[in-house]
């Protein structure tokens, strides 16, 4: 039998909604939603739940904005988690080193694009590719785009390393 245990609100506002969530293959997990402040202004929030642990972190503002929308997040094999929104119609994104803090949202489109239903997935590298409808305003076109990452998280240094030195001696 499957056995659910421990609710937990890593939210702490009133009105937040559309949670996404991912896990890496440790068990340590990252949630995003939104928070409607007001009615001018809403967030991307975001917490992180370490493996077998029962206990969310507090939560992170990434963004604000006066419409968010769509907050979606991935992770990789080892913990680095990619967050991406709408943010009044621009697409963003933030970096989550494993073990580290959040980056500072970064516009992935331009202002001259409304970028909306927004979709993401990141292979077990940290290779991200989101793809989305972009309402360009300019023509009036509603077409589907996608963008890839480059280099989101440099690889890690081996850490448990053991070797020893060998003399060849070679007949002569």
């Amino acid at each position: 039998f499957l056995t659910w245990a421990n609710i937990s609100d890593p939210t702490t506002e009133q009105r937040s909604s559309f949670p996404n969530i991912a896990v890496d293959p440790a068990g340590n997990a990252v949630a995003i939603w939104k928070t409607f402040l007001d009615d001018n202004t809403t967030k991307v929030e975001a917490a992180t739940l370490p493996a077998a642990s029962f206990t969310w972190s507090s939560p992170v503002t990434l963004a604000n904005s006066l419409v968010i929308i769509d907050p979606l997040v991935a992770v990789d094999m080892n913990g680095n988690a990619v967050a991406i929104w709408s943010a009044s119609g621009i697409l963003q994104s933030a970096l989550l080193p494993f073990g580290k803090s959040w980056t500072h949202p970064k516009d992935i489109t331009k202002a001259t694009i409304g970028a909306g239903e927004l979709h993401i997935d990141m292979t077990s590298c940290a290779y991200a590719v989101i793809a989305y409808t972009a309402q360009v305003f300019a023509t009036s076109r509603e077409v589907v785009q996608t963008v890839h990452s480059i280099g989101l998280f440099p690889p890690t240094p081996p850490i448990s390393l053991k070797g020893r030195i060998i003399k060849n001696e070679f007949l002569t």
